[in-house]
């Protein structure tokens, strides 16, 4: 009865807040963040019309769709007063002096689009949410940075399952088959999470939500998409003491120790590799698996909602055991930016962590040209110009490959002057781009290495490749 009559009460609440007039709302977000000293307030509290006070914009309808007051002096708290704007597609409170949490109402409107929050003094915040509205409210909120002193703003927009578990957690060091390969030896991959804690491992809750979706994302893509069942996919559970990760200059004491200390300016963190490597060899052994393969490839999502921040990245290290010998650990780190996290998965797992390709960015303007010295580009690279000598001259000179439009264009590696690509874009040019694809030379690495694992023997034959590549998938 008691639980009936709570139920009833925050049904009343919610009620009475969506009850709310726009014109209130604004009144009480005026008043909560000392509207007496914006900089610009024109209008505010009058009985004009909503579309003539500072910073408001209204439709035909007279309904709110935007509110723009960036820059201007807010202080204070902001009240849970957004239900009120069900039409409202932009929220800018950029570069102010807002504190507290962001209230659960930001985390309700359908419409919204935007809401930009950067450059305040926000505390920590979870927002716990519908699994399927996960993405949305987590793409809708720009939150990074805040200001200098407040780098311990976290953002975390969590499944509603969590708080109540129904099915419980899933246990830590858990290893999950998420998928058995159905054809060849079986080629591993690890999908694992930095900074969730136990709280965010409930069965069906936030760590499920993005792990599972990480190993969804790397089939979503060609030529993995085909190649699927030759790929075993093992999920492992992790708890972190703290729920996120380090960045800037404030640590987390996440499980891997992930770090980024400059998400703004650079792609660059640290985390514990052995760590990663012993998390990965235990749940195999759970399963009856005496030893790891020769090389580990490993996606790790990071439980870090990094809309402003810089994105995915790859490591690779050799580690040694007394028992074992020597094993390759080749790690993708994704932070949870669902813009795009999927392509850019395609691009850190996919391009450089199991496809094992080196970036086709191309030299910026302005720019000191650099030179390429070595001997060891990867199969999408080549110092070599000529359309008849350079690596994928085959595909070049391949009418059934015309509309990629392959050839040679200038620009790759870590922009070297001197290395050249085979198509003027693709997902290892702009690793954020959901639009982009491998381009054939690249699908063509990804198949062979993919093969000789799967087979050991197998000898690649362009024929076979292309009959491969240019056959519809059945799925």
């Amino acid at each position: 009865m008691r639980r009936i009559l709570v139920v009833i009460l925050l049904l009343c609440h919610s009620f009475l807040i969506s009850a709310q007039t726009p014109r209130e709302a604004l009144r009480q977000l005026y008043k909560a963040t000392n509207g007496k000293h914006w900089h610009s307030h024109e209008g505010w509290l009058s009985r004009k019309p909503l579309a003539e006070w500072e910073g408001i914009t209204c439709n035909d309808k007279g309904e709110i769709i935007k509110i723009e007051l960036a820059e201007n002096n807010l202080q204070g708290k902001l009240p849970d007063i957004f239900d009120a704007f069900p039409s409202l597609e932009l929220l800018d409170l950029r570069s102010n002096s807002i504190s507290g949490k962001l209230p659960p109402s930001l985390a309700r409107m359908d419409q919204v689009r935007r809401i930009d929050v950067r450059g305040n003094r926000l505390a920590i915040t979870t927002l716990y949410v519908p699994r399927e509205s996960i993405d949305k409210v987590a793409r809708s909120i720009i939150c990074y940075p805040q200001q200098e002193a407040y780098h311990d703003f976290r953002l975390f927009v969590d499944c509603n399952i969590d708080k109540t578990a129904p099915q419980g957690y899933r246990p830590d060091g858990y290893c999950r088959i998420y998928q058995k390969a159905t054809e060849g030896a079986g080629i591993d991959i690890f999908i694992v999470g930095d900074g969730y804690d136990k709280a965010e491992h409930a069965v069906g809750g936030t760590a499920d939500y993005w792990l599972e979706r990480a190993a969804e994302a790397i089939f979503e893509i060609e030529p993995y998409k085909k190649l699927r069942s030759l790929f075993n996919v093992y999920i492992i559970y992790a708890y972190s003491p703290e729920r996120g990760v380090g960045l800037f200059d404030n640590e987390r004491i996440s499980r891997f120790g992930y770090w980024q200390r400059q998400p703004t300016k650079m792609s660059n963190a640290g985390f514990n590799r052995q760590e990663v490597f012993d998390l990965c060899k235990q749940g195999l052994e759970s399963i009856g698996r005496k030893e790891p393969p020769a090389t580990l490839y490993v996606e790790m999502v990071v439980n870090c909602t990094s809309t402003g921040l810089y994105r995915g990245m790859m490591y690779s290290r050799r580690i040694r055991t007394e028992e074992s010998g020597e094993y390759m650990l080749r790690v993708a780190l994704n932070p949870t930016h669902p813009k795009s996290f999927n392509p850019l998965i395609w691009h850190e797992f996919g391009g450089h962590c199991f496809g094992g390709m080196r970036d086709e960015y191309v030299p910026r303007k302005g720019t000191p040209e650099r030179l390429f010295k070595g001997n060891n580009l990867s199969a999408n690279l080549d110092t070599e110009s000529d359309p008849k000598l350079v690596k994928w001259a085959q595909f070049i000179e391949d009418p059934r490959y015309a509309d990629e439009k392959i050839g040679v264009y200038r620009g790759g590696g870590a922009r070297y002057s001197n290395v050249y690509r085979a198509t003027e874009t693709s997902i290892l040019r702009q690793g954020g781009n959901s639009q982009l694809r491998f381009n054939a030379p690249s699908r063509a690495e990804i198949y062979r290495k993919a093969m000789e694992l799967a087979y050991p023997g197998w000898r690649f034959d362009y024929e076979e490749f292309v009959k491969f590549d240019l056959t519809p998938n059945a799925n």
